[in-house]
């Protein structure tokens, strides 16, 4: 009788770990500004939140900025926050995610985990909801959400 709970139990952790993903947020809006005055009108607001710029290119409407990775007590992890844009035809897409990573001794990465961000995000976060306004102010639209679940 135990070996078939412990069997039972086991199944059922296995069945829950594996139907665990990751829920993608990403806004969109329809933005008539050029490529490079979004990213030219943006990239001050991500900065004014201590985001670094790390990739900037009007070229193929990709730019993204992170904050340095700093360790959170709460979580006993190193966060790093992130903004994602991708800007074509008129339309933007995108991401606002915390990456949290767990370091072993030697520094080396032994695990970690994503969360993206929609309107559901504290109101107290301004890194998010500064850079969101921003957005919907620069392109002069509503921001709409996509869900998309990663396995």
């Amino acid at each position: 009788m135990k070996k078939y709970l412990f069997v039972s139990i086991m199944l059922v952790a296995l069945l829950t770990i594996s139907s665990c993903g990751t829920t993608v947020w990403q806004l969109k809006t329809d933005c008539s500004p050029s490529t490079e005055e979004v990213i030219n009108r943006i990239t001050p607001i991500l900065m004014e939140q201590n985001f670094l710029i790390k990739v900037n290119d009007p070229k193929t409407g990709l730019l993204q900025a992170e904050t340095v990775p700093k360790f959170n007590f709460w979580m006993g992890m190193t966060e790093a926050r992130y903004w994602i844009f991708q800007i074509v035809n008129n339309k933007v897409i995108a991401q606002a995610k915390i990456i949290y990573m767990k370091q072993n001794i030697f520094g080396a990465t032994t695990g970690g985990t994503e969360i993206y961000y929609n309107d559901e995000a504290s109101k107290d976060w301004s890194w998010y909801w500064q850079v969101r306004n921003g957005l919907e102010t620069i392109c002069g639209n509503k921001i709409v959400f996509l869900e998309n679940s990663v396995q």
